[in-house]
């Protein structure tokens, strides 16, 4: 039906009638429904909106999904101004025409907002009530604007229809969002105020999901370079590291420990570590660890390793507890330090002094003694050299100086302690280092000497700089361990922050208009996030068998191209948009975990499907031999630069660090890698950026 001006939408229903004289009467209702069905069209663009900015990565990639829905379908202009520091400033503003963008940029310059004012924008900030001026007429602008030269430039846009609304995150309100037509005719009412408002939650919901998953990356970047400091630390200094459980369980063991024994494998040092103790120091190491572990106190050992020719040497062995906020023992964390020159130099003060001088100044270690009084009396030619202390220096013992202003008086307070008590002496501080210009973390290590009386001390100085730094990485690792929660916490809250929306939109669909189809769109995609909170915490799951030697194969004999086809199957009952297509072989066979090589498949598969841009194709190509069979997804999509791939299976990495465009913690690969891996099979890649990858593994063939 037409109307003056425009075309209306209405409902036309009828009633037949007889009268007493059997004539048939009609009746004909007519209503109007143009505000109904437009309702129910805004509504259907709503429901489209969400599920596309669900699935919005990062801040820029959901104010670009937000422009495309509103400018130009809904309003000719958008702007966002989001709070900071209490103060607007404009995140957002959208126009079909750029130039248009730009006099907008120089008008709100030149002529700002009055946020302290009590109406219009003002208000709607203050209050979080939303403002609609349906029809904006010539004069009502004259009456509003003074200026002359601002009066032109709003009438020379032809302001029509403007909407404001606050955007919240909870019950805060967070900025403000504007919705202006400049068409002529095109008025906004209620039905688009309902519209408008809808659309600013959803907005409020992605920018805080997009800006969730952009604090996870980061996170997540640092916890990476964290770990490789760590293990780069740890390989290269020059002690043996190690780290237990807190039950006293050896976890790790540094190169150090490999280097020294000559033994391989992790668990066949873990079996061996007490037979190359010496026999004689393993009574008193029983007896000492178990009561570290019990008491959760930090403990000194010295005791004798073999090392991989036979000969024992005395170590320096140090560990101590790693404990939570809560005061709970989570990583025991130990050190050993070759000592055996310093107990060397301890055993020469049973010789004559001119031969302990000769001894000493050819030992690799700075060697110091002090006398009864605390005056030093002798330092070998190492110590002179390593210290570069001037010869007055020491007599005057201005050499004191050269410690570390942060640890000299503390170190001199307790040297002087225990030199009353003649007790022995370890100490720990920085000590400039002349020859590399630094100061370098030093382990003093000096006994009390009786002539019969007390003839003051001998000790020795030993280099422990890349221990302390390999300890204070161990201590920064933990640390980011003890915070793994939390980021994969910011995870989860993706799909949360999703099915959130969801549920919220769904909440608001009045009793009168529910309808059970766009109810279950609704549904549908809140049931998609389950699923991706489900997969996340699978990921994780099997992360933690695979680090603690639990994953279990349950193998069976079975087709493994009907298992292939059964995956793709289920990949496209949700992936619409890219078509997979498969080689046809010879019919295989494998004997393998038919669910854990199924889930290597579909994770492959979904990958070239996310990674892939547009509707490009993927290729899974199967192809045997009498031996193995070589399963190998191919896809045209962004690829992987070259540096990148050596490390593609490592856990918790992700080559798109930087865009985060795509979700995920990084550990699909990492899996499927082990997965392989314990069927005896290999995994591989071949790919050039921006042209596609290739991502292939092989499985033995069953026998005969």
């Amino acid at each position: 039906m037409r109307c003056p001006g425009n075309l209306q939408w209405v409902m036309i229903s009828s009633k037949v009638y007889r009268d007493k004289s059997d004539n048939i009467q009609t009746y004909l209702f007519i209503r109007n429904i143009s505000s109904l069905k437009k309702k129910e069209d805004l509504f259907s663009y709503l429901t489209k909106a969400a599920a596309e900015l669900a699935g919005a990565r990062d801040t820029q990639t959901a104010l670009n999904q937000i422009s495309q829905y509103i400018v130009p379908r809904f309003a000719n202009w958008f702007s966002i101004d989001v709070l900071k520091h209490n103060k607007p400033e404009l995140l957002l503003l959208k126009h079909e025409d750029t130039e248009k963008i730009k006099w907008a940029h120089e008008y709100r310059k030149k002529y700002p907002t009055d946020y302290s004012s009590d109406s219009g924008a003002a208000l709607v900030l203050k209050t979080g009530k939303p403002s609609i001026i349906p029809v904006i007429t010539e004069e009502m602008v004259k009456a509003a604007i003074t200026d002359p030269e601002q009066l032109k430039a709003l009438l020379a846009i032809g302001l029509q229809s403007v909407i404001t609304v606050a955007m919240c995150n909870k019950d805060t309100i967070t900025g403000l969002i504007s919705f202006v037509s400049t068409v002529p005719g095109r008025y906004f009412d209620e039905v688009d105020l309902e519209f408008a408002q809808n659309f600013a939650n959803l907005i409020g919901l992605s920018l805080e999901n997009a800006r969730l998953n952009e604090e996870v990356a980061a996170e997540l970047a640092g916890r990476k370079e964290s770990e490789e400091l760590f293990r780069f630390l740890a390989d290269s200094i020059p002690h043996k590291m190690w780290t237990a459980s807190p039950e006293g369980r050896a976890t790790y063991y540094n190169q150090g420990w490999y280097d020294y024994t000559r033994i391989t494998g992790f668990e066949a040092l873990r079996e061996k570590v007490w037979d190359i103790l010496h026999p004689d120091d393993r009574e008193i190491a029983a007896i000492e660890w178990p009561k570290a572990i019990k008491n959760g106190i930090e403990t000194d050992m010295e005791h004798r390793f073999r090392r991989h020719d036979g000969v024992y040497r005395w170590h320096l062995s140090r560990f101590s507890a790693h404990k939570n906020e809560m005061g709970q023992i989570i990583l025991w964390i130990g050190t050993s330090t070759d000592i055996h020159e310093q107990k060397m130099a301890q055993e020469a003060l049973q010789v004559s002094e001119a031969h302990f001088k000769a001894l000493t100044n050819h030992n690799s270690l700075p060697i110091w003694r002090v006398d009864e009084d605390c005056k030093m009396t002798f330092v070998n030619d190492t110590w002179r050299e390593w210290t570069g202390v001037k010869n007055e220096e020491i007599q005057d013992n201005d050499w004191i100086s050269h410690l570390h202003p942060d640890d000299r008086e503390k170190t001199i307070h307790k040297f002087n302690s225990l030199f009353e008590q003649m007790l022995p002496v370890q100490l720990k501080y920085r000590f400039k280092n002349e020859i590399l210009g630094q100061y370098r973390w030093i382990l003093d290590n000096a006994q009390p000497v009786f002539n019969p009386e007390f003839d003051g001390y001998i000790g020795t100085m030993t280099d422990i700089h890349e221990q302390e730094q390999a300890r204070q990485a161990v201590q920064l690792l933990m640390k980011k361990k003890d915070e793994f929660m939390a980021i994969a916490s910011h995870e989860l809250k993706t799909p949360i922050t999703s099915m959130k929306a969801s549920l919220q939109i769904l909440d608001k669909i009045s009793i009168n208009e529910f309808n059970p189809e766009r109810a279950q769109l609704f549904i549908n995609m809140a049931n998609k996030q389950v699923n991706k909170l489900t997969a996340i915490i699978g990921d994780l799951l099997d992360v933690t068998k695979i680090q603690s030697g639990k994953m279990q194969l349950n193998k069976t004999n079975y087709s493994f191209n009907d298992s292939l086809a059964e995956c793709i199957r289920e990949i496209r009952l949700y992936e619409t948009h890219h078509q997979i297509n498969i080689g046809h072989v010879q019919a295989v066979s494998v004997y393998a975990d038919k669910v854990r090589v199924e889930q290597v498949i579909v994770n492959l598969i979904s990958n070239a499907i996310k990674y892939s841009p547009g509707k490009t194709p993927v290729q899974v190509n199967i192809e045997a031999d009498e031996h193995v069979v070589k399963c190998s997804v191919i896809d045209s999509g962004i690829g992987i630069p070259a540096d990148k791939q050596p490390f593609i299976f490592d856990r918790f990495f992700r080559v798109h660090d930087s865009s985060q465009t795509f979700s995920g913690l990084g550990l699909g690969l990492f899996i499927s890698s082990e997965i392989i891996k314990q069927h005896n099979g290999s995994i591989g890649l071949i790919s050039n950026e921006g042209e596609g990858s290739t991502f292939w593994f092989t499985l033995p063939l069953i026998s005969g």
